[in-house]
């Protein structure tokens, strides 16, 4: 019993040492150009559920674990960090700029609006629908007994 015992408690102690402790991430998300906040960027840890949305003015916060690996994810770009497995500190923050993909600059403004003007979308397909008679349709009605009314 008192093997057992031990062999649980040495277990739970690797297990603690092997999650890492608890840190709180926080940080903001700029773009390149203009070091502006970016609403809407996806931070999250990948392979958990762990995650959260910049917020208006970019800034996010999100609990972490030592050594967890976190991407910051928008439309056009993923940054990958890593949080050192020995970090002494319970706060980690950081700056994240967000650099365009060239492909993606097109599609902007004026040029999404022309772009989406000369969509040429094919018809939508035509159903015809069989006569019903509104006898057909109306409700059996019975009362609080379980009778027909009608």
């Amino acid at each position: 019993m008192k093997k057992l015992l031990l062999a649980g408690v040495l277990w739970a102690g690797l297990a603690t040492l092997a999650v890492g402790q608890v840190i709180q991430f926080t940080g903001l998300v700029v773009s390149g150009d203009s070091l502006v906040g970016v609403p809407a960027v996806e931070v999250r840890v990948p392979h958990t559920r762990r995650h959260t949305v910049t917020a208006y003015n970019g800034y996010f916060s999100l609990p972490v674990l030592a050594g967890d690996s976190i991407e910051v994810r928008a439309s056009n770009s993923i940054t990958r960090l890593r949080i050192p497995l020995d970090y002494p500190r319970a706060s980690y923050s950081l700056l994240v700029k967000l650099q365009a993909d060239a492909q993606f600059m097109p599609l902007l403004g004026a040029g999404f609006a022309q772009r989406f003007r000369e969509l040429k979308l094919p018809p939508p397909p035509t159903v015809e629908m069989p006569a019903v008679s509104t006898k057909a349709l109306r409700p059996l009605i019975y009362d609080t007994k379980g009778r027909k009314t009608n």
